[in-house]
C-alpha cells in the first residue's frame, strides 16, 4: 500500500491533470509518511531519545546460575518530551483509560521511574493517533485517488 500511494503521488503530481492534483499529493505523501511512522513504531519508542539507561545482569541470590536484568536510568529529560506534546501530557495525565502503563510511583521507585511510564503512555497515545489518522485519511479519499 505504501508503494502504491508513493507511485500513484509521483503519477498524479508529474501530471497535474486535476483540480485536486495537488491536494491530492499531498495527502498521500502524508499517508506515505504516517505509515512509515506506525511500521517503525516512531511514536511508541520516541520517548527513549529523552533518557539513557544502563543495563546489567544480576545474580539471583536464592538461584545459583540465574541472572536477571536490571535498568537503572543514568540521566533523563522528559520534561523536553512532555513540552513536546502538551496536550497530549495533560490529556494521558487526565484520563485513565490512556493509563495503559500507570502514572503513579510505585512502592520503591522513584519520580524518573513514574515519569518514563507516563512518557511510555504518550507514546503509545500518540502511536494509536497517527494510525487512526492515516486510516481516515485513506477511507477520505480512497475512491478519488483510484476511481
Amino acid at each position: 500500500m505504501k508503494n502504491k500511494l508513493r507511485w500513484q503521488a509521483k503519477y498524479i503530481g508529474d501530471r497535474d491533470f486535476h483540480t485536486r492534483a495537488a491536494m491530492d499529493v499531498k495527502r498521500m505523501r502524508l499517508c506515505v509518511n504516517l505509515i512509515d511512522k506506525v511500521q517503525d513504531e516512531f511514536y511508541s519508542s520516541e520517548y527513549m531519545d529523552y533518557h539513557e539507561s544502563k543495563w546489567d545482569f544480576l545474580d539471583i541470590p536464592d538461584k545459583p546460575g540465574y541472572k536477571e536484568l536490571d535498568m537503572q536510568t543514568t540521566s533523563e529529560n522528559f520534561d523536553d518530551y512532555f513540552k513536546k506534546y502538551p496536550l497530549v501530557y495533560k490529556k494521558v495525565l487526565a484520563n485513565k483509560e490512556l493509563q495503559l502503563f500507570g502514572i503513579k510511583a510505585r512502592d520503591g521507585e522513584t519520580e524518573v521511574d513514574a515519569k518514563q511510564r507516563i512518557a511510555m503512555n504518550i507514546g503509545y497515545h500518540n502511536h494509536n493517533r497517527a494510525r487512526k489518522l492515516l486510516f481516515k485519511i485513506m477511507e477520505e479519499n480512497i475512491e478519488g485517488w483510484w476511481s
